[in-house]
């Protein structure tokens, strides 16, 4: 009986220890000290910010893909790639203006610079 109890304790110990890990990991901070919550939170506010600036442009239900990749440090490098038949007919100073609005996004809600690629 005193070894089945050692052993249900064990794997409750063992269980909570891994759930804590994951949760732990989850909260990690980089090296600007945002945890993966934080940039998922700012990375959907920019998502929503790009929707208003495309509606502007007359581009309703545009798909947007917004991808990142994560150097040795930690930092996000991002890419947006843009998915609309407006775009295409856009002039190249209109193309250049929307993308200027869309990096200043970036620089205010993730604190980062991003590529911007229309398909």
């Amino acid at each position: 009986m005193e070894k089945m109890r050692l052993i249900v304790i064990a794997i409750l110990v063992l269980v909570f220890g891994i759930g804590m890990t994951a949760r732990a990991a989850s909260f990690k901070e980089d090296d600007m000290g945002f945890s993966s919550e934080q940039y998922h939170v700012m990375e959907e506010e920019y998502i929503s910010e790009i929707r208003l600036i495309l509606l502007e442009k007359g581009c309703k239900n545009a798909g947007i893909t917004l991808t990142y990749i994560t150097d040795t440090e930690g930092n996000r490098e991002y890419t947006v790639t843009l998915h609309h038949d407006r775009l295409g007919k856009m002039g190249t100073q209109e193309m250049a203006l929307m993308e200027g609005r869309l990096q200043e996004s970036a620089e205010k809600i993730l604190f980062t610079q991003i590529e911007v690629k229309q398909l």
